[in-house]
């Protein structure tokens, strides 16, 4: 037998040979008709074999298509498949078209290479944020409210001057003036009592401070004055019983302070301690 003939020539070949054999033989018709069924039974079942060795190749083919696709999202070039030795010559396996269509070819890319999508702006992450930088200390500064001193002898000064004068009594203004150069504050009544004679001895009681006006602190800027209101009584309204002495003027202590001030001034008070001659208003502004 040769081998290098085809599936398609060999059943020819072979019924050749079997009617050469018989008649070189000299063997019978029955001999001959059935060497000529084997040989249409072996071709048919060569066939078979053929065809199923075909539906293999294609569904090979198909599989490993379908599988090269799921890879690799490129169109798949269909592959030819070379005719199998087994195969009739009217069954010929043509090529397995791929199931999808033909595109221009583009660089590969697949999705595990692929680069992640740009962010959408609706979620962006927020710009990072800039440190807070700590709340620096103020530069300017509202001062201190102010410690005015009180007014004392070494800054203010006093004088008195005759207001009014009524039936019964007389009315002095005492005027303290600030003569520093700076303001400085008095509170409350002056103490005033009558003083006489060259080692100036009071003269009766001090004035009486008067419950009606309360006092207010008064701040008296530098050369501003404040004032009180002295009332001296007439002291021969009372006759003998008030014992009456001729003083030389006025001793007048600023409040809170120990040190008196002189102001000279003609008066007469009562020596009787139980006679109150002179009455004093607080200081005010003015």
């Amino acid at each position: 037998m040769n081998d290098d003939l085809g599936p398609e020539d060999l059943g020819d070949d072979l019924g050749e040979r079997l009617r050469n054999h018989a008649t070189t033989q000299g063997s019978g018709a029955d001999l001959a008709g059935r060497s000529i069924r084997q040989a249409r039974g072996l071709r048919r079942r060569r066939a078979v074999a053929a065809a199923v060795t075909a539906v293999a190749v294609v569904a090979v083919g198909i599989g490993g298509a379908g599988a090269l696709g799921v890879l690799d999202p490129r169109p798949q070039q269909s592959v030819p498949v070379a005719n199998s030795p087994h195969t009739s010559a009217t069954s010929p396996i043509e090529r397995v078209p791929s199931s999808s269509p033909t595109a221009p070819s583009d660089p590969p890319t697949t999705s595990e290479q692929s680069d992640p999508p740009p962010p959408s702006p609706d979620h962006s992450d927020p710009p990072p944020s800039t440190p807070t930088q700590p709340d620096s200390p103020q530069t300017s500064q509202s001062p201190p409210p102010r410690k005015v001193a009180a007014c004392t002898v070494d800054t203010s000064s006093v004088a008195m001057g005759r207001v009014q004068g009524a039936a019964g009594h007389v009315e002095y203004a005492i005027v303290l003036t600030n003569t520093s150069d700076q303001p400085c504050t008095v509170y409350g009544y002056p103490g005033v009592s009558i003083v006489s004679g060259d080692d100036g001895h009071q003269v009766g009681v001090p004035a009486d401070k008067d419950a009606e006006t309360a006092p207010k602190t008064v701040t008296v800027e530098a050369g501003g004055t404040a004032t009180s209101v002295l009332l001296v009584a007439q002291a021969d309204a009372y006759g003998d019983e008030c014992e009456p002495e001729d003083g030389r003027g006025f001793r007048i202590y600023i409040p809170e302070e120990k040190r008196a001030q002189f102001v000279e001034m003609d008066v007469t008070g009562c020596t009787n301690e139980e006679i109150v001659l002179m009455q004093v208003r607080p200081f005010v502004a003015g």
